[in-house]
């Protein structure tokens, strides 16, 4: 009896299976030759993280320790960084798991490994809706062996995180059939929810999405998967973004304009374009960029169109931001591996592929540093960024400070001169907290350089990138000037030898034997230092102490003062521990450019603010705000319009403990009111009376009354 024939659908369908289960050890293999190659990574790299990396791993410090302490209320309202917006907490409750390992630097780039591998995969799933499991393998070998992916797998940063999310939501937008699908609109609205928990720039990546859900929301056979999704993603980040907007959305705006090229200048536009040819691969570049001009015509079109309006509108997005680094786009160019894919052979995109592989283990491995290419703009094949064993001191440089560190004083701050990607105040700071240092705190340069700073450390040069440096090169000409102001403050202790053959110096204040200034009253009609201004002003001095370097007590009275722009009346302040040294280059007459390096404690006798001259004060602060009515009346309530928007707000101030307290009675917008959840931490602001690194001395406020139009003290 003849065999009968095999039904040549169930053959199909078993080819498909074996190419996927062939497919997916591919890609568990690659994943696990990447763990490899991160495991020789991280046994190899000692050097202190880079700027952002270091303030990822201090926020991840943050969170475990706030875990560890019981303080729940900080998982949600940890506070931000100094000039840094606040993050969504979620890849930084991740990576502070890694502070229950000896090396948390190292070992929390293993969460960049699980994004990694969740990249891969979810790309592979993406492209499976167009192609076979075989190329689907080899477009997410195309992204994930690249120089960009690489180098995110060894750094601390959000961002190989958000790309896995991005390729996920897609993966999920793209099977909902234009959100006509209840199980694909559901996960995608849950992924975006995720992923903008993640980091606020994840919206930037969907308008093909969003046009998609305008259209459908018309269509009945969309409308209830669309408003379901669309309640799952706000339902899972409005609360957070809703109790940190008042100071996310400034801080924003802040940080993209770091470093600033507007995109109508010179190739700014281009820039992405350009820089994607080292990022991505020279020849992942040309297959990408040359296929998304060459979408196929087949019953994948749609599709096809929508990962080809994901990849522009992302790149029209982010090229208009200034602030331009491939990390913000790389989610966005996930579409040129499908587009690599489906345009050329596959057995090219093969090939590709292979060299793509090659080229990121040299990343890590380091087998060349990358060739240059003669082109008009900056182009490397094979980059590399393999681990180095280097040892930047910082550790060694924060404990001496802390070891000669006054006893008697709560916080000794000290002043970096120096911005290098490997030496800089944010692994400086990151790395006191995790040494866990009682008092030394780290400040930047400011005009006048180190006040209030016991400790000052020197980098020599190159002080960092000439983009980043500001005034450093003058603060450390003036610091290595032996006729200064600052040779007579400070004093060298000890040197250390950096990697890169320059040496760092700590300085801390010396002692004066002599008085900087002559004991007793100097007055003037007007007096001017740095950021204040005085009118009809007495200065004292009294009590020098050679022993100590300082005056036991000073003061100062005067008819007005303007303290950046808010002028307050009738002040009369007392000084006990204040050490000064003179700037002046023509010997210490009486008072000129005196530099505060000292201070114990001050006493506020009185002080006067009135309405208009705190009207006056805000408006000049806040660029577009124009107050209508401002009355002090046992608190503070104004009301008027920031750039067209109408504002109301009401403040209680009090004295409570060791600080003041601002609180924010009743807010509005418009004719809405603001509830007190939507405010956040903002709710409450707590100015500490004891020490802190921007005022390292105790403040003594004998009374606060708030009364008749005015603030006054006591």
């Amino acid at each position: 009896m003849p065999k009968p024939l095999p039904d040549p659908e169930e053959a199909a369908r078993r080819r498909g299976k074996r190419a996927l289960a062939w497919a997916l050890g591919g890609a568990v293999l690659f994943l696990a030759f990447q763990a490899w190659l991160l495991a020789l990574y991280i046994r190899s790299e000692t050097r202190p993280p880079r700027w952002d990396e270091a303030i990822h791993m201090e926020i991840a410090l943050d969170y475990s320790r706030a875990i560890s302490e019981g303080r729940w209320a900080d998982m949600w309202n940890l506070p931000p960084k100094p000039g840094m917006p606040p993050f969504p907490p979620l890849y930084h409750l991740g990576l502070a798991a890694a502070y229950g390992s000896d090396n948390p630097l190292g070992n929390g780039l293993w969460l960049n490994w699980i994004y990694f591998a969740a990249l891969i995969l979810c790309l592979f799933g993406l492209v499976t809706e167009f192609s076979s499991p075989g190329i689907a393998l080899a477009a997410a070998l195309l992204i994930g062996a690249s120089p960009a992916v690489q180098s995110l797998l060894c750094s601390q940063l959000i961002d190989l995180s958000v790309a896995a999310l991005v390729a996920a939501a897609y993966w999920a937008y793209l099977r909902s059939d234009k959100f006509s699908r209840w199980r694909p609109s559901l996960a995608f609205g849950a992924l975006f929810a995720l992923g903008m928990m993640h980091k606020w720039s994840f919206f930037a990546y969907f308008l093909p999405a969003y046009y998609d859900a305008f259209l459908g929301i018309t269509e009945r056979r969309c409308r209830g998967k669309i408003l379901a999704a669309a309640g799952i993603a706000a339902a899972g980040f409005a609360p957070w973004y809703l109790t940190h907007l008042p100071v996310l959305l400034p801080r924003l705006v802040q940080a993209s304009a770091d470093s600033a090229v507007p995109f109508w200048q010179g190739t700014a536009l281009f820039t992405y374009l350009l820089q994607a040819f080292t990022d991505l691969g020279p020849l992942f570049w040309l297959a990408g960029w040359a296929g998304l001009c060459m979408p196929r015509h087949d019953e994948h079109r749609d599709k096809e169109m929508t990962v080809i309006a994901w990849v522009l509108s992302s790149y029209l997005f982010w090229a208009l931001v200034p602030n331009r680094q491939m990390r913000f786009l790389l989610p966005g160019l996930l579409g040129l591996a499908l587009a690599a894919v489906r345009a050329w052979p596959p057995q090219a995109i093969w090939a590709l592929a292979l060299i793509q592989c090659l080229g990121g283990a040299n990343h890590m491995l380091g087998w060349t540093r990358g060739l240059e290419l003669p082109l008009p703009f900056q182009a490397t094949v094979f980059p590399s960024s393999p681990p180095e064993s280097q040892d930047w001191k910082i550790a060694d440089i924060l404990s001496e400070a802390q070891r000669r560190a006054p006893q008697d004083r709560p916080v000794a701050n000290l002043t970096l001169v120096a911005n290098a990607p490997r030496f800089n105040g944010p692994n400086f700071t990151w790395t006191a907290k995790q040494l866990g240092l009682a008092t030394v705190r780290i400040r930047g340069v400011n005009s006048r350089l180190s006040e209030l700073s016991e400790f000052v450390v020197l980098k020599g040069a190159p002080l960092g990138p000439a983009g980043v440096i500001g005034g450093l090169p003058a603060a450390a000409a003036l610091i290595q000037d032996e006729s200064s102001w600052f040779s007579k403050a400070y004093r060298p202790v000890k040197g250390w030898d950096l990697p890169d053959g320059s040496e760092a110096v700590l300085y801390e204040q010396a002692s004066p034997k002599k008085p900087p200034f002559r004991e007793g009253d100097a007055r003037f009609d007007f007096y001017e230092i740095g950021r204040v201004e005085a009118r009809k002003i007495r200065l004292w001095v009294e009590k020098w102490s050679q022993a100590d370097g300082m005056y036991q007590r000073a003061g100062l009275e005067a008819e007005s003062i303007q303290l950046r722009g808010l002028e307050i009346l009738h002040p009369k302040l007392e000084f006990e521990g204040l050490r000064l040294v003179s700037a002046s280059s023509v010997g210490s007459p009486a008072w000129e450019e005196p530099r505060l390096l000292r201070l114990k404690r001050l006493k506020l006798r009185s002080a006067e603010i009135t309405e208009e001259g705190l009207r006056v004060f805000l408006e000049k602060r806040l660029r577009g705000l124009k107050i209508d009515r401002l009355h002090i009346e046992d608190g503070v309530r104004a009301s008027g319009a920031w750039k067209g928007v109408s504002l109301a707000l009401a403040l209680s101030l009090r004295r409570e403990g060791d600080a003041l307290t601002a609180n924010v009675e009743s807010a509005r917008i418009g004719i809405t009111p603001v509830p007190g959840w939507a405010l956040g931490r903002w709710r409450s602001i707590r100015i500490p009376l004891s020490p802190t690194s921007e005022t390292p001395f105790w403040i003594d406020l004998p009374g606060l009354t708030l009364s008749q139009g005015r603030l006054t003290i006591p």
